[in-house]
């Protein structure tokens, strides 16, 4: 019974967030800079998120969270009131992956695993000055009434590189809206 609650409840989100983006959605840039590290870039966000300094793990910059009461009680409902994680590696995009583990290279292109399947293909990106990666999880998620779900949630992840530094956004188990999504890889760029 918890779990269909569980999944009715991300149905419903589903549906809510669909209707509430069909709004004009209004978005605010997020710039990151750090002269000491030489760490310098920019993307857009909705304009109802903020994005607070997380430094408690490795090479993590940031954790974006919703300040709107609907997104508020969704996110923390199932996704421990995260958005997504913003982090940072100083070395470049391949570099970065195979430190990561998770990916292997068959020719130009990444492929992943995820829980459910061992071949998740990514997708190649080009900004104005970064090159980068995308691919969508499936993922596990943990609940508030219910607890933990392993195959439940969307982790996406977008890697943004240039030269030597990729930064990392990676969804908590809901993906972006797709009017967010193309924005934040739209906007994306590299300030140095």
């Amino acid at each position: 019974m918890n779990f269909l609650k569980t999944l009715f409840l991300v149905f419903l989100t589903f549906i809510l967030n669909t209707f509430s983006f069909g709004q004009a959605l209004e978005f605010k840039k997020y710039s990151f800079d750090n002269d000491s590290s030489k760490i310098h870039f920019s993307f857009d966000i909705p304009s109802t998120w903020t994005i607070s300094p997380d430094y408690d793990r490795n090479g993590f910059l940031g954790v974006c969270k919703p300040t709107k009461k609907e997104e508020l009680k969704t996110y923390n409902y199932c996704w421990e009131g995260v958005i997504f994680h913003l982090q940072f590696f100083s070395s470049d995009l391949d570099s970065t992956l195979k430190s990561e583990g998770n990916y292997t290279k068959v020719g130009d292109t990444y492929i992943t695993s995820d829980r459910v399947n061992d071949s998740v293909m990514t997708k190649s990106l080009k900004g104005s000055n970064w090159t980068g990666l995308y691919h969508n999880n499936t993922c596990g998620i943990t609940c508030t009434d219910n607890g933990f779900h392993a195959a439940a949630g969307e982790c996406e992840f977008i890697y943004f590189s240039k030269g030597k530094q990729t930064i990392c956004i990676s969804t908590n188990g809901k993906s972006f809206h797709e009017k967010v999504l193309l924005k934040i890889i739209e906007t994306f760029k590299f300030n140095n």
